[in-house]
């Protein structure tokens, strides 16, 4: 459903319009002559998942000055190799101001990287939602370089104007989950810093391709 009804679609790393076909013009917006591509791959290891895995990066600056922000703010992301085994997935970049309200869908893992939807002086927060296999919040802090297997970075204080629909990892017996505060997963050491999250928690299915349980005082 809403793969069909999004205006814009990201399918391993490819953008395509409202009627299905590749874009592969991308404008030159921040003056150097050179085209802008929102997309990019990303490499660096999940500490839930305990595994090295790539996202695809899509900057939301960029886009939102591309011309190609879709009109009825629906976004549908993908990368169609990812699974339990490998649960590559998704990152939302340079995202503290949307351009217009926005709905993010995908089936597989999807990160925010620094404060998502803010806004500013200019460009009020939007309404905003993301709908996912797995939520990952990363701080304003979050270098990929720095985080290492067994290593727990510093976060920064960082804020997300979202409402989300995101799976979770089912409580068994002898076997938490982290409960609420630990829904929205998070990478980094927060002593002292704050995460502020306005929206809904909503969870309504186990998530099938970040499947990772949460451990206390894992990283």
């Amino acid at each position: 459903y809403f793969y069909s009804n999004a205006d814009l679609a990201v399918i391993d790393g490819v953008a395509y319009d409202s009627t299905g076909a590749e874009i592969t013009s991308w404008p030159d917006v921040d003056g150097d002559t050179i085209p802008d591509n929102p997309i990019s791959q990303s490499t660096f290891y999940d500490g839930r998942e305990d595994m090295y895995i790539t996202t695809t990066d899509i900057d939301m600056e960029i886009l939102g000055a591309s011309g190609y922000w879709p009109d009825n703010g629906l976004l549908y992301a993908i990368d169609t190799s990812s699974d339990a085994s490998q649960p590559d997935g998704t990152r939302l970049v340079n995202a503290d101001v949307l351009a217009a309200p926005l709905t993010v869908v995908s089936p597989t893992p999807v990160f925010t990287l620094g404060d998502y939807n803010v806004g500013d002086a200019v460009t009020p927060k939007q309404p905003a939602s993301i709908i996912t296999d797995a939520l990952n919040i990363l701080s304003n802090a979050w270098d990929d370089a720095d985080k290492t297997p067994g290593h727990l970075t510093d976060a920064s204080e960082t804020t997300i104007n979202a409402a989300f629909i995101s799976g979770g990892y089912q409580t068994n017996p002898g076997m938490y989950n982290g409960g609420f505060e630990n829904l929205p997963r998070f990478h980094e050491k927060w002593n002292g810093a704050d995460c502020h999250i306005r929206g809904s928690f909503v969870n309504i299915w186990d998530s099938e391709v970040a499947k990772g349980p949460w451990v206390y005082g894992g990283d």
